[in-house]
């Protein structure tokens, strides 16, 4: 055995790791205070805390090679193969393992929590319920069943049951460190009347501006809200809830408008979303700058109608990155061939790809790639449609009343796993990609009339 000191520095270590080689060379440096398997894993933990899924599957597929018949390491390597949106081969791996953990009913619990997410990231969300709830049967109160299950519940709307399962609702009903520190020790809030509130938004800036749908409902149970933010969506918010004080320090350690100040209770914008969402299903909720929105649209009427927003990557590494991007030379043939005028709606800056392509596609980077998510709201609000891989711009245009067309991949996360379009916005649809099918084909199939109507 290893003690706490060497596992901190082969965590470190692990940041290092590039190729599959450097990972398996870095547990050799760690053995025999590791046995091979379990320095292996120790690796793969390592790399899965910061986001490197693909290769920390690698290595738990490596590890699982090295004791076939541990089928702890076998559930874990399925589970890394999950995350790292490799659902098929993750199911592969499960089934191998199925008749070795007869009797062992917490594995047979995980193994089948583990299946519920493949299935659910494959929209087999039926089996994906079943396979959960076989989890908890197993059993009852397992962790894993019941993230599987709340999971199952979120893609179809249910944030409520959702909030209910998952392990990270501490996270959702107080906040972040900083944010606890600031207040103190806040009650979490039930939805009844209180006089001073204090609401946080979480996660990524697509995630904030779809958990926002409830904040006006909200305020109407508070004498005084605050909402903290990503800086970015501070004007967005502030113009959009004028009852609201909106605070955008969310990421930050200083929270200086808390100070001295008391408040009755906290609580998640997601949390209000699972108090309140059935009251604001459907319903516009944000309000750009109506000057920046009159620029736009005079912009946009001495081009060729209609105007179309295009996106081809979406995502970051950890977030299913590889599979979100579809590349601008897939759109060519839709674009050489429709009447219209085609935008930018990279978040980073497009210039230098779009000339190589020779697409004729505009980048206005001064609301686009702004700083300030206000500026590209305006530009959002005055397109004709909307089209792209999942990425925030399909939120924001939801939260503007657009309608938008979600290209979805073949595998996909939680959000878009059930369906035809979103449970919680019905302008946003979905155009899927089928199985084992790529990308140019998938666009190929596209009514861009439906596209623009928005019936896509």
């Amino acid at each position: 055995m290893i003690g706490r000191a060497e596992l901190d520095k082969l965590a470190d270590a692990a940041k290092k790791c590039g190729t599959l080689a450097d990972a398996l060379e870095l547990a050799r440096t760690f053995e025999p205070g590791l046995a091979r398997a379990g320095a292996l894993r120790e690796v793969a933990c390592s790399l899965g805390r910061r986001g490197r899924f693909d290769l920390a599957a690698q290595v738990f597929a490596a590890a699982a090679g090295e004791q076939p018949s541990n089928g702890e390491h076998l559930v874990t390597c399925a589970r890394a193969l999950e995350i790292a949106y490799q659902p098929k081969e993750a199911m592969e791996v499960l089934q191998r393992v199925k008749p070795q953990l007869s009797g062992n009913r917490q594995l047979l619990a995980q193994m089948f929590a583990v299946e519920s997410r493949c299935l659910l990231s494959l929209g087999r969300v039926l089996e994906a319920e079943a396979a959960a709830l076989q989890s908890l049967s197993l059993a009852p109160g397992h962790p894993d069943g019941r993230e599987a299950l709340g999971s199952v519940r979120y893609a179809v709307g249910d944030w409520r049951t959702w909030l209910s399962l998952t392990a990270d609702f501490e996270l959702f009903a107080r906040g972040e460190s900083p944010l606890r520190q600031a207040l103190g020790d806040l009650p979490t809030w039930s939805g009844r009347p209180v006089k001073r509130l204090v609401l946080f938004g979480g996660q990524g800036i697509g995630d904030e501006v779809r958990a926002a749908m409830t904040v006006a409902e909200a305020a109407k149970r508070a004498q005084r809200v605050v909402l903290e933010c990503n800086p970015r969506l501070r004007n967005l918010f502030a113009r959009s809830f004028p009852k609201v004080e909106v605070r955008g320090t969310r990421g930050e350690a200083a929270k200086p408008w808390a100070h001295g100040r008391r408040f009755d209770a906290m609580a998640s914008t997601e949390l209000t979303v699972a108090m309140f969402g059935h009251l604001r299903r459907g319903e516009a909720y944000l309000t750009p700058d109506p000057a920046a929105r009159r620029h736009w649209r005079i912009e946009f009427d001495r081009l060729p109608r209609p105007v179309i927003g295009i996106a081809w990557t979406g995502g970051a590494p950890n977030t299913g990155q590889q599979r979100r991007t579809i590349g601008l030379t897939t759109f060519a043939p839709l674009i050489r061939s429709t009447r219209a005028t085609f935008v930018s709606l990279q978040y980073r800056d497009a210039a230098a790809e779009i000339a190589e392509t020779g697409l004729p596609v505009v980048q206005y980077s001064g609301a686009t790639l702004a700083a300030d998510y206000d500026k590209t709201a305006a530009l959002v609000a005055e397109l004709d449609a909307i089209l792209g891989p999942p990425t925030s711009v399909h939120c924001l245009a939801a939260a503007l009343g657009k309608a938008s067309t979600v290209l979805v991949p073949s595998v996909t996360n939680v959000d878009f796993a059930c369906g035809d379009r979103s449970p919680w916005f019905l302008g946003q649809r979905y155009h899927r990609q089928h199985d084992g099918e790529s990308w140019a084909e998938c666009v190929a199939r596209l009514d861009m009339q439906a596209v623009i109507g928005g019936r896509a």
